[in-house]
């Protein structure tokens, strides 16, 4: 992640990610930092730190119609009941 502050604006660069589904399994998450992390940016300073997710509401497939991955360690432990079943990864 790339992080720059230019006339009072604060820009943010992450690579994109492989599509994988959210904790939830609600959306399907494309960029995160993972938590807050210091960037290289200061402001009076002070380290910039940032935290973010990036994310689309999606189906099992993308865009490009490539099957979304799970995320690792998660498949479907966060739906409950009968979702459980109908979900499909």
């Amino acid at each position: 992640m790339k992080a720059k502050i230019e006339n009072n604006t604060l820009y943010v660069e992450i690579p994109l990610e492989t599509p994988h589904r959210s904790a939830s399994g609600k959306t399907l998450v494309i960029a995160s930092s993972r938590g807050c992390k210091r960037t290289d940016a200061t402001l009076e300073g002070q380290s910039v730190f940032i935290g973010f997710n990036a994310f689309v509401f999606g189906t099992e497939y993308g865009e490009d119609n490539t099957k979304v991955v799970p995320r690792p360690g998660r498949d479907n432990r966060s739906l409950h009941g009968s979702d459980r079943a109908k979900r499909v990864f």
